[in-house]
């Protein structure tokens, strides 16, 4: 099942945005920073990204889940 696909069936619009860094979304709000630069990515970026990797989400990117390394 391709991303958008998958996103849509746990319940996200097919309009919806979604964040490709999510570290660096929550490192800036763990800090208090309110406002971070950010940028539409192109269909290019798009393609050479493993979006299936990129999104694990199963509640349609409601929520993240910050994942712990060893």
């Amino acid at each position: 099942m391709e991303t958008q696909e998958r996103l849509i069936s746990q319940g996200a619009h097919k309009d919806s945005v979604f964040s490709l860094d999510n570290r660096r979304l929550y490192a800036a709000k763990e800090a208090g920073i309110e406002k971070m630069p950010s940028r539409w990515a192109t269909p290019d970026e798009l393609n050479e990204i493993k979006l299936n990797r990129r999104f694990s989400t199963t509640v349609g990117g409601k929520s993240i889940e910050v994942r712990h390394c060893a």
